[in-house]
């Protein structure tokens, strides 16, 4: 029943019914689960204020909560070429559904309440097909919802520390050798029907990126070009009728892995860079407003060890464009659906490039930071600069300092669990955009139990 019901979804995901048949051509397929549990624990303080103004009530802002993220999955191979892949999830905190479930009269089961409601919230986040050696070439197609990381995940990520990204749409993946090429066509919101007479207000994001990988020791060079397209307001930069460009550059050497650090394995880095333009609004939304932004990301790092012990120290920079006051354009960076919790750009209290600055806009950020692996346990502290890289009619520049600190164990195989400390200091900046003269730290504590399967 199992093998049906996935070769009836896997059909539908592509529009038509010869997957199925080609999909037995090997006489038998294989199926694999896969899943994680994650629970966790996150304590905010100061985020909106700055200032330690009470113990409890509405003059402080200390929050904490216990968040969960479930999930549960499918692969079926039914051919050496197709495969398909359906996940389902469900995100949520600690009692925010009731706990025991006392919201529905009469019980479960009885009379007209066959559900209880809550488990409406299970999404369907992933479901794609995925045909390879199309022709017997090395061109393959991904259809359906599906996650999709580019690099570093400065601008397409899978926000996997929290509640996950997918997109709906095709990928089309070609890997020859050294090269790496795709292409990609994702409807990201359907605006259309009777709320706008069915004018079309969809949101569309598509584009193409490169890479060639060199040797180990050189590691991997790419661009892209990503086009993000709204007309109803539901794209990355939230405004109707708005058309975003952006066209960048990478050269990026992952870590390797644990072992003997010598030659090109002691050394890690990355250096990107990209420029954006488009448009928002227009002729319907109010005048057009012309956009030019800008972005550059780097770090380097030493690693020296062995397989049982390892340390890695690093230096890093960030930098966005922000908006100047003196020009008619909005220059503000546009970071699309890049995952800024990655790679640990802002470290783990994500409070300057979310809550703290609005966004991950007009921020400059120098970084240092040194981690250490011994067996199944590791430590990290890192600590950053920011400042505004406009400051326009602003006296001070000063976003603040951060420290981080972060433990983590890796109980089994598939458990793992880690606890994060960070503390931001605001700068003379940031206290003048919350409209104080002094200011307490903003802190967060989060830690995580994760099961995966």
């Amino acid at each position: 029943m199992k093998k049906v019901l996935l070769m009836v979804a896997a059909a539908a995901l592509v529009g038509q019914t010869s997957v199925p048949a080609l999909a037995q051509d090997d006489g038998e397929a294989k199926f694999t689960f896969n899943g994680m549990v994650r629970s966790g624990f996150d304590s905010f303080n100061n985020y909106f204020d700055l200032k330690n103004t009470g113990t409890a009530g509405a003059n402080d802002d200390g929050v904490s909560l216990w968040p969960y993220r479930v999930m549960a999955g499918i692969n079926g191979q039914f051919s050496q070429n197709v495969s398909a892949h359906i996940g389902f999830q469900y995100v949520g905190a600690w009692g925010d559904e009731l706990s025991p479930q006392k919201d529905v009269l009469p019980p479960i089961g009885q009379f007209n309440t066959p559900y209880q409601f809550n488990t409406q919230g299970v999404q369907l986040y992933t479901a794609y097909v995925d045909l390879a050696k199309l022709g017997g070439t090395d061109f393959g197609l991904r259809v359906g919802r599906q996650e999709h990381t580019y690099g570093t995940e400065l601008f397409m990520g899978d926000n996997d520390y929290y509640a996950g990204l997918s997109f709906d749409g095709i990928r089309a993946m070609w890997k020859h050798g050294h090269n790496d090429l795709n292409g990609f066509y994702y409807h990201v919101a359907e605006g259309n029907g009777p709320a706008n007479s069915f004018r079309t207000e969809d949101s569309n994001f598509f584009g193409a990126t490169y890479d060639y990988n060199f040797e180990k020791v050189w590691g991997t060079v790419g661009g892209y070009v990503l086009v993000a397209q709204d007309l109803g307001g539901f794209g990355p930069i939230g405004a109707p009728d708005s058309k975003l460009y952006t066209i960048g550059a990478r050269w990026n050497k992952a870590m390797a892995a644990p072992g003997s650090y010598k030659g090109g394995d002691m050394f890690d880095w990355n250096l990107e860079l990209a420029s954006q333009t488009g448009d928002k609004f227009g002729p319907t939304a109010g005048p057009k407003v012309d956009i030019s932004a800008w972005v550059y990301e780097g770090w380097f790092a030493f690693n020296f060890g062995g397989d049982k012990s390892h340390g890695r120290a690093h230096i890093g920079f960030l930098s966005t464009s922000g908006d100047k006051t003196s020009t008619t354009k909005d220059e503000n960076f546009v970071p699309l659906y890049g995952d800024f919790h990655a790679n640990n750009r802002f470290g783990d209290l994500d409070f300057i490039d979310t809550i703290g600055n609005g966004g991950p806009q007009n921020i400059t950020d120098v970084n240092l930071g040194y981690e250490h692996w011994f067996g199944n346990h590791s430590l990290m502290i890192a600590a950053h600069w920011a400042k505004l890289t406009e400051k326009n009619a602003l006296t001070e520049d000063s976003l603040g300092t951060e420290v981080d600190l972060k433990y983590g164990y890796r109980y089994s195989k598939n458990v793992g669990m880690e606890v994060g400390l960070g503390e931001w200091l605001p700068g003379k900046a940031l206290e003048a955009a919350y409209g104080v003269t002094s200011s307490d730290p903003v802190s967060r504590i989060a830690a995580r139990l994760t099961l995966t399967f």
